[in-house]
């Protein structure tokens, strides 16, 4: 499926949990951080025929070795994790705080298991003061982080910047709200920092679109980029980006009316001039999702038919991994990526089935990694069970079933 709205978001400055941040109102009613409906994006080009999923011969780790992990909060308000970011040797989890009334404030948690601090976030519109936090970037001392909060008379996202210092915590950034939204709007992805700065990835109606930043606060989109927006009958679609191998990495998908999509990168050394790589393909149908950084080069996780597969860049191309993951038969839910991150054993992935969430290892071969007790019985149309990896090849597993989030951690074997 084309991946929708796919927000971003950092920060860092070190409080105790008996601080408050730096607006102290109370910020108005707004639904609560709870499962909802499947994000919005670009619409599917033609629905795909299923074919039945191969047999995929699937090995399991023992069970064992998670533990719960408590994160501070302020009082009367609880923890709603999303996402998960490594900021030098520290992890950032983002998200948002609730309230039982429904009330949210965007929130941040810098540290380590067993050792959580809580991010200062200031300034803001209505909108940024309420907007739920799914992804972010560091660079150097810097953090940059978007988010959203839909509203308004059509209630669509409206897209909020951050930037700060860990000495500092997180300052919204106005912009137009144009920028990220307006009539020409689809969807944005991922964050991601490198050399040159900051690279947001995106779609609009022209195509897939980078947001480009050399600090993370003015932000210039390249929309109708040469070489990345789509070009006649062909669409594209940017969901994800990162900076490897010396370049800016772009990757989404790519198809054609009557045509499901099939997965698509794009590399550029500046975030101007861009070009397509070749990516191989599966089953013909699916889209990249999520791409991180690796040793030597870059690695991607995305839809492959009726599964979800690993691949690999290297010199400029993409070759294909491991399957993983069989959708489910009948899906009640949406299907796509959570969260993807590297250790020294390969690529770790955390996916959503169409029914609830897997966690994966995936090297040569794929591996399962059991869940938590309930993890798998959540639903999966909102990003609420995401992985990352901190070091020592610890996974961290930030959950939230609408009632209390959490963190869990699990050291590999």
């Amino acid at each position: 499926m084309w991946r929708g709205w796919r927000l971003t978001v950092a920060g860092l400055v070190l409080l105790t949990p008996a601080c408050t941040t730096g607006d102290t109102s109370d910020p108005p009613r707004t639904d609560p951080p709870r499962p909802g409906p499947p994000r919005p994006g670009p619409p599917r080009l033609d629905p795909p025929r299923l074919d039945p999923a191969p047999s995929l011969g699937v090995s399991e780790l023992p069970l064992g070795g998670w533990r719960r992990d408590a994160l501070p909060g302020h009082r009367g308000w609880r923890p709603a994790p999303r996402a998960i970011t490594r900021c030098g040797g520290r992890l950032l989890v983002l998200g948002a705080e609730a309230r039982p009334d429904g009330s949210t404030r965007p929130a941040a948690w810098l540290g380590r298991p067993g050792r959580w601090r809580l991010v200062a976030f200031t300034g803001g519109d209505l909108y940024a003061r309420q907007a739920l936090l799914t992804a972010g970037a560091c660079r150097g001392r810097r953090v940059v982080a978007v988010g959203a909060k839909s509203g308004g008379a059509h209630f669509l996202p409206r897209t909020s910047t951050w930037v700060g210092t860990p000495a500092g915590g997180l300052v919204n950034v106005p912009a137009p709200s144009e920028l990220y939204g307006g009539p020409r709007a689809i969807s944005i992805g991922t964050l991601a920092a490198g050399s040159p700065g900051f690279l947001l990835a995106g779609t609009r109606l022209s195509g897939a679109v980078v947001w480009r930043s050399a600090d993370g606060r003015e932000f210039t989109v390249q929309d109708g980029a040469p070489g990345l927006a789509g070009t006649g009958d062909t669409r594209t679609v940017g969901q994800a980006t990162a900076h490897a191998d010396g370049a800016w990495v772009l990757v989404g998908g790519v198809g054609v009316p009557g045509d499901p999509g099939t997965p698509a990168a794009w590399s550029s050394a500046d975030g101007l001039a861009w070009m397509p790589e070749p990516v191989e393909s599966g089953d013909g149908y699916g889209t990249l999702e999520l791409v991180v950084p690796s040793a030597g080069g870059a690695l991607a996780i995305g839809l492959d038919g009726p599964t979800f597969r690993l691949w690999e860049r290297r010199g400029g191309r993409w070759s294909a991994g491991p399957r993983f993951a069989q959708l489910a038969d009948s899906p009640s839910q949406a299907a796509y990526v959570t969260g993807l991150c590297h250790t020294r054993g390969g690529a770790v992935a955390s996916v959503a089935d169409g029914r609830g969430y897997q966690i994966w290892l995936l090297g040569a071969d794929a591996t399962r990694v059991p869940t938590p007790e309930r993890v798998t019985e959540l639903p999966s149309d909102g990003d609420t069970a995401t992985v990352g990896c901190g070091w020592r090849d610890t996974l961290v597993l930030a959950t939230d079933d609408g009632a209390r989030g959490a963190l869990w951690t699990h050291a590999l074997p």
